[in-house]
């Protein structure tokens, strides 16, 4: 782990313009930033040593060390805006194209509220596809045993029905010949309420440290990602 750490948001710029440094600091004391002319950058004890020239900057000073972490990872958002969602029922659909099915777990749809239940559909770390739904009384899963492919679309669906008490999941391979694959488990589930303001994500899920973090993010393609508030067979 690098103690001090920073960056500029560009590499260049014309007198007038603005520019920004970002930094992250994982130590307890203040930290000096100042604005140096570089005369010579080796540090090559066989030369000159590094030469700098110091030049006055507003921003010149001490500062209060901060830890800025950063999340790399692209995802969607569709802020929910009704007031309340109650899902008691539900199908998940989508297509997906891993490039990394074995990196970990990576979401690939997800919907949980201000306490964390919900659902999530995911690849787990044996690249196994999941669903997962929370509850006030725990958790509860299917998976399909058979790891998926990298570089190979399949089509993904699964959900809860509520009469049946019954938690399913499908995957239908797109490029080739192979058997559909299923897995069901029985689940008593009392689904869970959404407000306004949570968030169905598209491949990522909320980190459990905080919402306002998104982790286990996708490798790959996701097309036509779908939630339906009952059980549908879509077969």
């Amino acid at each position: 782990m690098v103690p001090l750490i920073g960056y500029s948001d560009r590499l260049s710029l014309r007198p007038g313009e603005t520019i920004e440094f970002k930094v992250s600091s994982h130590a307890d004391e203040r930290y000096k930033a100042q604005l140096v002319r570089s005369i010579c950058a080796d540090p090559n004890p066989a030369g000159p040593g590094i030469i700098e020239e110091p030049v006055e900057a507003e921003f010149s000073g001490y500062y209060p060390s901060r830890k800025q972490p950063f999340y790399p990872g692209s995802y969607a958002v569709v802020p929910l805006t009704d007031s309340s969602l109650a899902l008691n029922g539900f199908t998940l659909i989508a297509n997906v194209w891993p490039t990394h099915a074995a990196k970990g777990e990576q979401a690939i749809l997800s919907l949980s509220d201000d306490n964390g239940l919900g659902i999530v559909l995911f690849i787990n770390e044996q690249a196994q596809v999941t669903l997962r739904i929370a509850g006030r009384q725990g958790l509860s899963e299917v998976r399909i045993s058979q790891p998926l492919k990298n570089r190979r679309w399949v089509r993904l669906w699964g959900g809860y029905d509520e009469d049946a008490k019954e938690l399913s999941l499908h995957l239908e391979p797109l490029e080739n010949d192979s058997s559909n694959l299923s897995a069901t488990s029985d689940v008593d589930w009392a689904g869970v309420h959404f407000a306004a303001g949570n968030e169905i994500l598209i491949g990522a899920r909320a980190s459990q440290e905080s919402r306002d973090v998104k982790d286990a993010h996708f490798n790959g393609k996701i097309e036509a990602p779908a939630i339906y508030g009952r059980s549908l067979d879509v077969n």
